[in-house]
C-alpha cells in the first residue's frame, strides 16, 4: 500500500513538472479544459484530502476486512472525477466529471453490504 502511494505521489509530481506549471494560462482541447492559478489551488486541496483519506483508509481496510484494491481504486476514480470538475470549462466536461465522481461515491457508500448501520 505504501509503495503504491509513493508511486502515485511521484507520478503527480512528475506530471506537474511535465505540464510546465509556470506558463499557467493555457487552454486544452478547444477550451474544454483550462489551467489557472485558482484551479491549481483547488487541485492541491483535492490531492491533500485524498492523501489524508488514503492514509486513513489503510487502517479502515484492516479493521473491516475489506480488500485494499477496491477501496483505493474507487478513491482514485473519485479523485480523477474531481480533477475533471476542477479543470473543465464547459458543461460536458463538468457533467462527465460529476458522473464519474458520483458513481464511485455511490459504490463507496455501499461497500459494506452486511453492515446494519
Amino acid at each position: 500500500m505504501q509503495l503504491s502511494l509513493a508511486v502515485s505521489v511521484l507520478l503527480v509530481f512528475l506530471s506537474f513538472i511535465y505540464l510546465n506549471i509556470w506558463d499557467i494560462e493555457v487552454s486544452l482541447f478547444s477550451n474544454m479544459f483550462e489551467r489557472s492559478y485558482l484551479r491549481y489551488f483547488f487541485l492541491l486541496l483535492v490531492m491533500g484530502g485524498s492523501l489524508f483519506v488514503v492514509l486513513l483508509g489503510n487502517h479502515y481496510c484492516l479493521k473491516s476486512n475489506l480488500q485494499e484494491w477496491e477501496l483505493f481504486a474507487l478513491i482514485l476514480f473519485v479523485v480523477l472525477g474531481s480533477i475533471c470538475l476542477i479543470f473543465c470549462n464547459d458543461f460536458l466536461g463538468f457533467y462527465l466529471g460529476l458522473e464519474l465522481q458520483g458513481l464511485c461515491l455511490y459504490i463507496l457508500a455501499t461497500l459494506k453490504v452486511n453492515s446494519t448501520f
